[in-house]
């Protein structure tokens, strides 16, 4: 079957497992490609991003997670496309809860437990300190100091029995505060997905006021949060996704709002933006079977990497594993990393976009990254995973580029030449079969910007007159323009021969 991908996205770029479930929902849905790509890699980040790090071509170890903007109308398909791939993070939160209360309740025992014996050994230790002052022989002091050695090592003993707290998931994330996903990334596994059905209440609410804190997040570095008569929080080497699906008009008001701070501060950088355009109209339904093969895989697959991932920490995994990129690898990021320097200088490509330029480069190896062990590859990451994420690299530059690089100036000629065109246009669609215009029509009801300035109003009629899409006549002492059939009105009357002028 033949894709409707008006958006040009490289779909056929993405690995196997990934490109397949892309195609299918594609398939059974018609919603526009970018949309469910953002979805899956955004799962696809969540997923992984708790398990492995990358080694970045110069030495720097980064982590692999993503941040997405979804910028799409109601009823393109956000929440049903977002349902589907984020189904396994609720079916694994689902089941842990199931057994969070009885495997608590074990840990809360076994923990009271255990301070009643540290306070009884602490109670005693500070009795033997007492009398070992009162002894009044040596025979005694040297018994009470044989004593108190013995409780120290009983007491240290018990420290290093202390039971480890449950583990315990808290993934999603939608409507918190900085406050409160600090506190959620230190009580649990330090791993979270923030995302919400509507992701203008992301937009509207505290979190993404702290633009710092998203960054730091993202960098992977410590997260400090400082509160008022209770002790701070501190998180260590936190992983963290977003995906903000938004209405156009929601996110044009956070352009307005908070635009300028979310470009200057580097929060728009790191994130992968994607405004798709519209399938409406394309997504006819039949009664053809809708096939959920490559789905299940694509679930499962999250599935299995969450359940490794809490084997892996009750087995006592003290850091998470270093991808790296093999030497072909490493060639190509090079050559990729100075394609974009190129194109930084004055008056180059991104020089607009240098922001996000800057972080694309760490993005291509993150993702290569999310492919490599998603798909379950071993060794390092090789040539062919990493071109696959440049491809998709570029087309998100593209996009970044279209929706917030400089739009070129256009000359006020070629603007005088257009608005001309277009009032023709409508001139014509509104008096079907009349082929020409008193030429002082245009004078007194033409474009405002031409009305009162002959020389932009005669440099536009001749623009137009030297590209074949209008003429100039006199009909006794009148002028008039005659519109070219072909490109105005396809029902003229014969009309009368007129005397050009040119």
């Amino acid at each position: 079957m033949n894709q409707f991908n008006p958006n040009n996205f490289p779909v056929q770029s993405l690995p196997p497992l990934i490109k397949n479930v892309v195609l299918e929902a594609d398939t059974n849905t018609g919603f526009p490609i970018p949309l469910i790509v953002n979805s899956s890699l955004a799962a696809l980040s969540a997923s992984c991003q708790n398990q492995v790090d990358v080694e970045l071509p110069y030495g720097s170890r980064s982590p692999v997670s993503l941040n997405f903007i979804l910028v799409a109308d109601s009823g393109e398909g956000k929440s049903p496309t977002d349902r589907m791939f984020n189904k396994p993070f609720r079916d694994f939160e689902a089941e842990q809860n199931k057994n969070s209360d009885q495997i608590l309740a074990h840990y809360q025992a076994d923990l009271t437990s255990w301070e009643i014996e540290k306070n009884a050994l602490e109670f005693e230790i500070k009795k033997v300190k007492k009398l070992k002052v009162t002894a009044s022989d040596s025979c005694r002091s040297a018994e009470l100091v044989l004593r108190e050695e013995k409780l120290q090592k009983q007491l240290k003993v018990h420290l290093s029995s202390k039971s480890i707290s449950p583990l315990r998931y808290k993934i999603i994330q939608s409507n918190t505060t900085p406050g409160k996903l600090a506190l959620d990334l230190s009580e649990n596994v330090p791993t979270a997905y923030i995302f919400s059905d509507e992701g203008g209440t992301l937009l509207k609410g505290h979190l993404v006021k702290d633009l710092e804190m998203l960054n730091r997040a993202w960098d992977g570095s410590r997260i400090q949060v400082d509160r008022l008569n209770l002790p701070g929080i501190n998180v260590e080497s936190p992983r963290v996704t977003i995906n903000v699906p938004v209405q156009p008009e929601v996110f044009t008001n956070y352009l307005n709002r908070r635009g300028k701070e979310a470009r200057g501060g580097g929060w728009f950088a790191r994130c992968l933006v994607a405004c798709p355009y519209s399938t409406k109209g394309e997504r006819f339904l039949s009664d053809r079977p809708q096939f959920t093969e490559h789905l299940n895989l694509f679930q499962n697959r999250i599935t299995e990497l969450l359940i490794q991932d809490e084997q892996e920490l009750q087995q006592g995994r003290l850091e998470r594993k270093l991808l790296k990129l093999s030497d072909e690898a490493k060639e190509y990021w090079y050559f990729f990393h100075n394609q974009l320097e190129y194109d930084l200088k004055p008056g180059g490509y991104l020089v607009d976009i240098s922001d996000f330029a800057s972080k694309i480069t760490i993005t291509l190896c993150r993702m290569a990254a999310l492919f490599h062990y998603f798909e379950g590859y071993e060794g390092e990451i090789s040539l062919l995973t990493i071109r696959a994420a440049g491809n998709v690299c570029n087309w998100y530059i593209g996009e970044f580029k279209r929706l917030f690089g400089k739009k070129p100036e256009i000359p006020l000629e070629v603007q005088d030449v257009y608005s001309l065109e277009q009032f023709l246009l409508r001139w014509s669609q509104t008096h079907p079969g009349n082929g020409y215009m008193l030429k002082s029509f245009i004078t007194q009801y033409g474009p405002s910007s031409l009305r009162s300035n002959k020389g932009r109003r005669e440099f536009a009629i001749n623009a137009l007159v030297m590209q074949g899409k209008i003429g100039i006549y006199v009909q006794g002492k009148a002028k008039l323009i005659g519109l070219h059939q072909s490109l105005f009105s396809q029902q003229y009357p014969s009309c009368p021969p007129l005397l050009p002028v040119y």
